[in-house]
């Protein structure tokens, strides 16, 4: 019988341990109330009157840790996402079953078991992710690539940068003289699955589902019925790297999948956050904008604000805002790629741009819808028309509206290139299929952290 490694924990699983952890803190939070006198020889166990609020307390926060997506594998543990979600799903969930206690048992419940409930919650729910993930990484998947050798380097590229606990064993495909695969390789003489058993192969990504020959697909099937995880390569990037392989990827891509965007609900949430916080960014931020004008206007007597059209929201082009960051002849000799050392940006610029300062301007774009705070990174028609000839599908990041930060922004580092722009696709694919509230707050955690360092 094959064991799997703790990385293959489903969500089932996880939902009763986070259960488990936090009907502890419930226990715990009433065992320190002042309110609820307990003796030591009572044991953890909770007083009848207490049962609805012990036992279905925690049940709502579990659930609420369902829904902000605690409860599926992590790509690596990482402490400030894991943060975020495990908060807004305790908080969701002690907020439903207060309100649901109030209607049945016509009380509330005293803060001070509220409070404790939550923050052992986060310490409980953060310690057993961190755990959960240690242990992983001393029990690596064995995966195999059931592709071309091009495939199996660059999925190896990808984990390796991702610092999974993965192990890529080797690949089965190989290209033949006619351009058509020659069919899965038996190694040594013992066939797909003998040579999984072996070498103890818990997942098999397949690069081309449709190009599998009848016998291929039994032979798959076959170690599916063992036990063995059988992915497809797209599945693979977007469950385990949080980005989309865009390599091989078909239209109908595009059409299977269900995009959170188009929620009623989020969508507007989302335009409702944009507009309060770019109203009351820019009321902050008017006390200011007299000292930034006389910096920029001092340091060269050019203009303050530099405008240049953006492709935006379905491929439609709109001026985008931002205080000048660079000489007023930089584009004389035409449209360049920004770089990371860019002599071209002035001494103010440099400072504006660390502290990111210079986007302010942009918040008048978002209140007229034309930008969000959280999206894909606008880019500049021409350069658009450039990269949609080497990166396929390009445009089709312009089905959500573009943001001043987004999930390419904080995965990946400043690029001025056509392939910085092919990698950043991946991501912006990604938070096209998976964006959710949740992960807008992330990406504005993530990109706060990224302020301080005074990365761009």
């Amino acid at each position: 019988m094959r064991v799997r490694s703790l990385w293959h924990f489903n969500e089932f699983t996880f939902f009763v341990l986070d259960y488990v952890l936090l009907l502890g803190a419930v226990i715990c939070a009433f065992k320190l109330s002042p309110k609820y006198e307990f003796d030591i020889l009572d044991g953890i166990w909770l007083r009848p009157p207490l049962y609805l609020i012990g036992y279905g307390m925690p049940l709502c926060m579990a659930l609420g840790l369902q829904l902000a997506g605690v409860q599926r594998s992590q790509a690596g543990f990482r402490a400030v996402e894991t943060f975020v979600r495990t908060a807004i799903g305790l908080v969701a969930g002690i907020a439903v079953f207060v309100m649901v206690h109030a209607v049945l048992k016509f009380e509330l419940i005293g803060r001070f078991v509220l409070i404790f409930s939550l923050a052992y919650g986060v310490a409980y729910i953060l310690g057993s992710r961190l755990l959960v993930w240690k242990l992983a990484e001393r029990q690596s998947r064995n995966v195999l690539i059931y592709g071309r050798r091009q495939v199996c380097s660059l999925v190896t590229h990808a984990v390796v940068q991702s610092q999974l606990p993965i192990r890529v064993v080797g690949f089965t495909r190989q290209m033949a003289d006619d351009g058509v695969y020659a069919g899965f390789i038996s190694i040594a003489g013992l066939g797909l699955h003998g040579y999984c058993e072996k070498h103890s192969i818990e997942e098999i990504i397949v690069e081309v589902p449709d190009a599998l020959a009848p016998a291929e697909r039994e032979a798959l099937l076959y170690c599916t019925g063992q036990g063995i995880n059988v992915v497809d390569l797209h599945y693979f990037f977007e469950h385990n790297l949080e980005r989309v392989n865009i390599e091989g990827l078909k239209e109908s891509w595009f059409w299977s999948y269900d995009p959170s965007h188009a929620h009623p609900v989020y969508y507007v949430s989302k335009r409702a956050i944009d507009v309060v916080v770019s109203i009351i960014g820019l009321i902050a931020f008017a006390p200011f904008a007299p000292l930034m004008v006389l910096l920029i206007k001092l340091q060269d007597y050019g203009p303050v604000i530099y405008s240049q059209v953006r492709t935006g929201l379905y491929n439609q082009p709109f001026r985008i805002f931002k205080f000048r960051t660079m000489r007023t002849d930089a584009e004389k000799d035409g449209a360049q790629w920004a770089s990371k050392t860019d002599n071209r940006v002035t001494l103010i610029g440099r400072i504006l741009r660390k502290t990111r300062i210079d986007e302010v301007p942009q918040f008048w774009n978002i209140l007229r819808g034309e930008m969000s705070f959280i999206g894909p990174r606008p880019e500049r028609p021409e350069f658009v028309d450039k990269i949609e000839v080497e990166v396929p599908f390009y445009r089709y990041r312009h089905l959500i509206k573009p943001g001043l930060s987004g999930w390419a922004q904080i995965n990946y580092p400043y690029g001025a290139s056509v392939e910085d722009a092919r990698q950043k696709l991946t991501y912006d694919f990604y938070y096209l299929k998976y964006g959710s509230m949740t992960m807008d707050i992330l990406i504005f955690l993530r990109t706060i952290v990224a302020m301080v360092k005074g990365a761009r």
